[in-house]
């Protein structure tokens, strides 16, 4: 009986961490604005300082479509000419990221209630 009340205890607190997260972002393309060291280091033509102005702080409030400004910004870098190809974006940009440096804060409740999930 112990572990069905240990069980539910931890389904009452993953829910409520769960709960607590409203999901902004439109898009995974938003938490790469986020974290713009690792979309840097696997495209470094793009602007270093590009996520220090204003329509790019908050990544989750990007206006127009966060992967539409992203194609926007590798293809004036010279990357993409032909289209952005998403899963091969995802890889080379998921392999770099650091969930530690996220400014995201769609991205921090995700991994939030993915820790809750997973820890004990």
């Amino acid at each position: 009986m112990a572990g069905l009340d240990s069980a539910a205890a931890t389904v009452s607190r993953r829910g409520s961490v769960l709960a607590g997260c409203q999901p902004d972002s439109e898009e995974l393309e938003a938490w790469f604005f986020g974290e713009w060291a690792s979309v840097r280091s696997a495209y470094p033509r793009v602007p270093p300082k590009l996520t220090s102005q204003a329509a790019y702080r908050n990544p989750d409030a990007i206006k127009g479509g966060t992967w539409e400004a992203l194609e926007r910004i590798l293809t004036a870098a010279g990357y993409f000419s032909l289209g952005l190809r998403k899963t091969e974006i995802a890889g080379a940009i998921g392999r770099r990221m650091n969930p530690d440096a996220k400014t995201s804060p769609s991205f921090a409740c995700f991994r939030t209630a993915v820790l809750a999930a997973v820890t004990p």
